[in-house]
């Protein structure tokens, strides 16, 4: 976990360098690994709008990563529809943030309520939660970026709320990652674009080519003629 008086210099370069990643895949990873060391956190995941639901694409767990090395080939894609059932769908719906004491200790008046099958699945106790609506300039929803479990930066074991301070730093960094990711994921449409245009212009290249050579064939089957 980085010292507070140097979250902000860290949040700066974090800018700095995810604008940079084009790749989306890639700048996802980095960008739970950033919010990770940021905020002080022990995992973080993200999801991304589609339509009208959520996709997982990204996770990231310092704790579960000590029993699974390559964790991310562990976790499968899944969709959540943007509703107000699950965390992630209302904050998602509501466009607002979610700061949660303890993920197994919310009130039955609540819409949402935390899924625990990870938890058990992997053997890991999520406790505190802060998911946040990543939204870029002009308020359109990129996807959600949820951290799991904060740490105590002498005990990173010790499980701690969410403040109001990680609350902040956490908006600023979901608006950074809202804007890299749109632009990267603009990339990767022009990118794969380009690619099809490339394509494109081969085969017809290819198609230009044969007919010429059927035609020359032909003009020189008609001269044997004459």
């Amino acid at each position: 976990m980085i010292k507070e008086t140097n979250q902000w210099e860290e949040l700066l370069k974090a800018g700095i360098e995810l604008s940079s990643h084009k790749d989306l895949n890639s700048l996802l990873n980095r960008i739970t690994e950033v919010s990770i060391d940021i905020i002080g956190a022990q995992g973080a995941t993200i999801y991304i709008k589609k339509a009208n639901h959520l996709d997982f694409m990204a996770a990231k767990n310092r704790i579960l990563e000590t029993k699974f090395p390559d964790l991310t080939t562990h976790f499968q894609r899944f969709s959540l529809s943007i509703d107000n059932q699950s965390i992630a769908g209302y904050v998602a719906k509501n466009k607002m943030l979610l700061n949660i004491i303890d993920a197994y200790d919310i009130s039955k008046n609540k819409s949402y309520q935390f899924n625990q099958n990870l938890d058990k699945a992997y053997n890991f106790k999520t406790k505190s939660l802060l998911t946040l609506p990543m939204m870029d300039n002009k308020k359109s929803l990129i996807g959600i970026l949820q951290l799991i479990n904060r740490v105590e930066k002498e005990d990173e074991e010790k499980i701690l709320p969410f403040t109001g301070n990680d609350e902040f730093l956490a908006k600023y960094l979901s608006s950074i990652a809202a804007m890299a990711i749109k632009n990267a994921y603009f990339n990767d449409l022009l990118q794969h674009s380009y690619l099809e245009t490339v394509e494109r212009l081969a085969i017809a290249s290819e198609f230009r080519d044969l007919e010429t050579s059927y035609h020359i064939k032909r003009m020189s089957e008609y001269s044997a003629l004459m």
